[in-house]
């Protein structure tokens, strides 16, 4: 089932408590989730973060202390864990840069401004305020997200409730330069999840929207 409606899909959305874990997400549907995160905006074109897609039960019963027994990520098809990097410095963005260069056939140096500008960005930031900047990036790619599962039917649930430290030491993220921010259970919901019943509650939009 796919939704060709993008508000059908999100009225029908919802985040989801507990899957049916005999169902299991297609790769050609799982690929194309995972796309629409790739393809998300970030500020300067940045992707300063990491899909972490984990399959199979072995995750979830390893992750089972850091989320706190949750029954989505429990029964969930797939988990994804959205983390920053924790390397966005000056080589990476020079780095990053050149790619750039390369994919649109640019000279060297080409977008040397560019560079320039995104180094002295990061400059003016202290680690606080540049690590809740990045988090703020993983957030906006949640959102394509959950958009991209609710166009193909498949139920998701944005997470913060879990144990960030001890995730990150699960899974080795800190060797890998990144730190989890938010998780994404996906599937099917169950018919054991009451939530799945419960009428959607949104303010009227006239409500919701200043026009000035």
């Amino acid at each position: 089932m796919e939704y060709n409606s993008l508000l059908e899909a999100l009225e029908w959305r919802y985040a989801t408590n507990i899957f049916d874990e005999t169902q299991i997400i297609e790769e050609e549907v799982l690929q194309d989730i995972l796309k629409a995160g790739n393809l998300t905006a970030t500020a300067f074109g940045a992707q300063a973060y990491q899909l972490i897609l984990l399959e199979g039960k072995q995750w979830r019963e390893r992750l089972e202390s850091a989320t706190f027994n949750q029954k989505n990520v429990q029964t969930c098809s797939h988990l994804l864990v959205l983390a920053h990097r924790t390397d966005l410095d000056s080589a990476y963005i020079k780095e990053h840069a050149a790619y750039m260069e390369q994919v649109r056939g640019l000279e060297e140096g080409a977008l040397a401004g560019y560079e320039r500008g995104f180094v002295n960005f990061l400059k003016a930031l202290d680690e606080d305020k540049k690590n809740h900047w990045l988090a703020k990036q993983v957030y906006i790619v949640i959102g394509n997200l959950m958009t991209a599962c609710a166009l193909h039917a498949v139920d998701a649930c944005p997470m913060e409730g879990f144990n960030a430290k001890l995730v990150d030491e699960i899974l080795g993220l800190e060797e890998k330069n990144l730190n989890s921010v938010l998780m994404l259970p996906m599937g099917y919901r169950s018919e054991e999840d009451k939530y799945a019943r419960t009428e959607k509650v949104r303010k009227p939009l006239d409500e919701m929207v200043i026009r000035m």
